[in-house]
């Protein structure tokens, strides 16, 4: 059974909780249902990387490439879940704030996306804003492959929200 690992913020890694990828996925497709329509998988998702698939089939354009469209929403969705994945309590109240992406190649097969937390300072300093402000920015980068070649490369700005207490 595919799992993921949540983190608490910052990257910790001492926390022990995992639930199963496919439950994720099955949550992502309801709450955000362009993602079950490119047939979007999620691969991996932990605290330092996350992976997702979209096989070309669904994705492909009349020029026999992967829509553009569909090479950024699969990035989107990888550095949303990598965010997510991160910060739990948030409890998916992340939105993107701003995104770039650079298309290197055709995508002429299956694509895959990879994004990893490589700045851990950053990581740290969302967490306190988290705590201080309710609210704290991210930055995100992610790899796009297809047939083994990069072919996208993404970078995007993400606000995760922590839900606000009910009152007793």
């Amino acid at each position: 059974m595919a799992q993921y690992i949540l983190g608490t913020g910052g990257l910790d890694m001492n926390i022990d909780t995992s639930i199963d990828i496919a439950q994720l996925e099955q949550q992502l497709h309801q709450h955000f249902p362009p993602t079950r329509s490119l047939n979007i998988r999620i691969q991996q998702a932990t605290a330092q990387e996350t992976a997702v698939s979209a096989d070309f089939a669904s994705n492909k354009n009349w020029h026999n490439t992967v829509f553009g469209g569909s090479i950024s929403l699969v990035a989107t969705t990888c550095a949303w879940l990598l965010v997510h994945v991160n910060f739990p309590a948030c409890k998916g109240s992340i939105v993107i704030r701003q995104s770039h992406i650079r298309f290197l190649a055709p995508a002429r097969g299956d694509l895959s996306a990879i994004c990893r937390a490589e700045r851990q300072d950053d990581w740290q300093n969302c967490e306190e804003m988290l705590a201080r402000f309710g609210r704290g920015n991210i930055n995100v980068d992610c790899q796009l492959f297809s047939d083994n070649m990069l072919v996208a490369k993404f970078s995007g700005e993400f606000v995760a929200y922590r839900e606000k207490a009910e009152p007793a």
